[in-house]
């Protein structure tokens, strides 16, 4: 079977994930301000957490993007390429 890759449709998934990253960049509100119970240091802490984590995902989805990126990039050079050399055997 041939390989077959829409080149397109991977740039256009890259695009869509630099979005997706760009919303995890976001900060998710500036929330309660601390209080005097004790659960909000707790809540506090897992507020840290949670945007830690965002900021992780936000760097995954973004390499992941660009590696998208960079294949679309390659299937194209190698497709004109392989397209040339049957022009020139022809």
């Amino acid at each position: 079977m041939p390989l077959s890759v829409d080149a397109e449709g991977l740039r256009q998934g890259a695009g869509r994930s630099v979005a997706i990253a760009a919303n995890l960049k976001r900060p998710s509100g500036d929330g309660p301000s601390p209080g005097s119970q004790p659960s909000h240091a707790g809540v506090a802490a897992l507020n840290t957490a949670v945007s830690s984590v965002r900021a992780r995902q936000a760097r995954r989805v973004e390499r992941n993007a660009t590696i998208m990126s960079m294949g679309a990039g390659a299937y194209d050079a190698t497709d004109a390429q392989a397209g040339e050399r049957l022009a020139e055997t022809l």
